[in-house]
């Protein structure tokens, strides 16, 4: 977090961190819905923004929808292809 938190300082815009847990952490062993990392986990003069797994959130005008999951990928890796 020391690294982010230095190659943020440098940027020229304002600019937040956000933290989304990921299904496939080790020490945030929850299933899907997740909770949010506890905000006293991060160092003090950082402040991220930690935000449940799935998510929806807004930045100005505009409205993002997260999940640190990748559906997809996991249901094609559990189907299986006979070749002919």
């Amino acid at each position: 977090m020391e690294y982010i938190k230095s190659e943020l300082s440098v940027l020229k815009v304002k600019t937040k961190l956000i933290v989304v847990p990921s299904a496939r952490e080790i020490h945030h062993m929850n299933p899907l819905p997740q909770p949010a990392f506890s905000a006293s986990q991060f160092p003090k003069d950082m402040e991220p923004v930690v935000l449940a797994n799935p998510q929806m959130f807004r930045v100005n005008e505009m409205t993002f929808g997260v999940i640190n999951a990748d559906v997809v990928k996991d249901l094609c890796a559990s189907t299986h292809n006979k070749g002919l």
